[in-house]
């Protein structure tokens, strides 16, 4: 008596139905990965993760101004919670750079949320190279404080052609003049010739009636010149006595922890 044949077609097939979507899901899987890290090294981000933090903010200045942004970078040691003061269509933003290995958390945000009364801004911006903790999208979110990512980052930086052989790397920010060796050397002769720019290229449009930028109120043309001449202080505007002051002491209060910071070392 013939023994009896078993039919496996029924389970080739199941197990052909099954592994269809799971290889055709897994393929899509990659090919998104593909992409999404072709994407990043196009925009650089390779060399953006080697930088340090100081490089970071170098770049981001950089970039800013590649998309049109008036930008002001405070001091690397005491900025308040902002490292760059950017500003367009009268809308000023303080911006947090992080660059980090890890991911970002909250503290970058309330950092961040706590310079804009500092520095009069109305919007706020964290910058990584990484990505950000469930917590810290949750207050940025309560605070309205825009967070740039990783994938953010790359999008804006190819969006504004900064990306390739264009993007700023570690090397680049050594060839624009403005290395990490050479920064803290470079920031007062930079500034020398800001105010002997802005005292002759600003004569000739200069207000013949200035008025105090925080409550209108006119004010002299000897300090209106303090206050142009002063534009790491006060950001290019001009402020009457008064409302000086705060500034002034900021400032005071910044050089105080830069130099025991500095003693320390």
């Amino acid at each position: 008596m013939p023994e009896p044949v078993v039919d496996f077609s029924p389970l080739f097939y199941m197990i052909f139905v099954f592994l269809i979507p799971v290889f055709i899901f897994g393929g899509i899987r990659i090919l998104i990965a593909v992409i999404k890290r072709n994407k990043l090294k196009k925009a650089g981000l390779p060399e953006i993760d080697k930088m340090s933090g100081e490089e970071f903010e170098i770049y981001l200045e950089q970039h800013f101004r590649k998309l049109g942004y008036h930008v002001h970078r405070t001091k690397y040691i005491g900025d308040y919670g902002a490292d760059l003061i950017i500003e367009k269509d009268d809308i000023r933003t303080a911006v947090q750079a992080k660059r980090y290995n890890r991911s970002v958390g909250i503290k970058a945000v309330q950092e961040v949320v706590a310079s804009m009364k500092f520095y009069e801004c109305s919007r706020a911006i964290v910058v990584t190279n990484s990505r950000f903790t469930e917590a810290a999208q949750t207050l940025a979110r309560k605070n309205n404080v825009e967070l740039w990512d990783r994938n953010k980052l790359a999008k804006s930086i190819l969006n504004s052609k900064d990306a390739g052989t264009q993007a700023l790397t570690s090397n680049r920010v050594k060839e624009v003049g403005v290395s990490i060796k050479s920064v803290s050397k470079s920031r007062k002769p930079e500034k020398q010739k800001v105010q002997e720019k802005s005292s002759s290229s600003t004569e000739k449009s200069l207000p013949d009636n200035p008025v105090c930028y925080k409550c209108g109120k006119p004010v002299t043309e000897k300090t209106r010149d303090y206050c142009l001449q002063h534009r790491e202080m006060f950001f290019g505007r001009i402020y009457c006595y008064e409302h000086q002051k705060p500034f002034k002491q900021a400032f005071k209060d910044k050089m105080k922890v830069f130099t025991e910071k500095k003693d320390r070392r």
